[in-house]
């Protein structure tokens, strides 16, 4: 059973909004590149946290929000083990912006990035 937080709208009950937003991408062999997560962002949330590794092979990865890098999730180490950096700044998404995974450094014979974004609506 899959739980899930909600929040209601109080004037007519009907309308559910989920408080936790959460996208992930694989990308099957990862190059020095920029990967979008959203290209524009139908909801204004804020960046929490990036769970990232890959099935073999090594990068490094950040985040950025508008082209701008989100505090907390640059120089990011990825390898098999999965890493779980969290967001210090800079982290807030607005209506329309665009957040991408910019991949630099790929190493060995890398497959299957995998990165997953976690935040909350605001």
């Amino acid at each position: 059973m899959t739980k899930k937080l909600m929040v209601i709208d109080s004037s007519n009950g009907e309308t559910v909004i989920p408080s936790t937003i959460i996208r992930g991408l694989q990308i099957e062999s990862p190059a020095a590149d920029t990967y979008f997560f959203m290209l524009s962002s139908r909801v204004a949330f804020t960046i929490n946290q990036l769970s990232i590794k890959t099935t073999a092979g090594t990068c490094t990865a950040k985040v950025q929000v508008n082209g701008v890098d989100v505090t907390g999730l640059t120089g990011i180490a990825v390898s098999t083990t999965i890493s779980e950096p969290t967001a210090s700044g800079a982290n807030t998404v607005s209506v329309g912006n665009s957040v991408t995974l910019v991949v630099t450094s790929p190493s060995g014979d890398i497959k299957n990035l995998i990165p997953e974004l976690s935040g909350v609506l605001t």
